[in-house]
This record gives C-alpha cells, structure tokens and sequence, in this order.
C-alpha cells in the first residue's frame, strides 16, 4: 500500500478497536470508539507528559506526536507511538529508566 493510501484509511492495529474484551468492535467512525479513543490518548499523555511530549488525534485514524521542542510527525498506531517518540527526541529516552518509572508510578490512578 502506498503512503497516500495508508493516510486514507489502511489498515487498523488490533489495538484500535477497544478495551472491552467481551465485545469485538469492528472499526467505525461511531461515537462510542471515537470517546475511548480520546479516552486511550488521555491516559498516554499523562504518562508522555513526563518527558515533555503529547499526542493528539489525527482525523481519527493516526496519532500526531509533537515534541518538547515542538517537533511533530504522525505515528500509525499505539505500537508505532514509542519509535515516533524515540525519533522525534533529542536525547535518548529509556522507557525502562527507575526515575521514569517512579514517575509514573506517582500518576494518580483514580482519574482513568
């Protein structure tokens, strides 16, 4: 598939289609995915906040990554989010890192 056409509506990761595990979702453009997409975005952002980085949703379809320096690019899906991160960054970023995960381990859970 050519990048034009992937921009348009390629494809879909299994991770688009929700959190209810006892109802499969076939993907739409309803109400209900489009709010647990928002939803999904909030919960990454109070963890990407951190290292100074937010997402954004793109017409329902990607993700716009924009940097602490301002930077932006369009990643595919939630597994593509990390390596879109890692390229925008201008230091290295360990996801892995103690002080990292203190960091979030410090979020307060009650608001998801």
């Amino acid at each position: 598939m050519c990048g034009f056409c992937a921009i348009l509506g390629g494809s879909y990761h299994w991770s688009e289609f929700g959190t209810d595990s006892e109802q499969y979702i076939t993907y739409s453009n309803s109400q209900p995915q489009r709010l647990e997409r928002l939803k999904q975005i909030k919960q990454i952002n109070r963890v990407i906040s951190i290292i100074g980085f937010n997402i954004s949703d793109w017409a329902n379809s990607k993700y716009l990554v924009r940097g602490p320096t301002g930077k932006t690019e369009l990643a595919d899906n939630l597994s593509h989010l990390w390596s879109v991160i890692e390229g925008i960054s201008v230091s290295k970023i360990d996801p892995l890192d103690r002080k990292f995960l203190k960091q979030i381990e410090s979020i307060d859970h009650d608001e998801y």
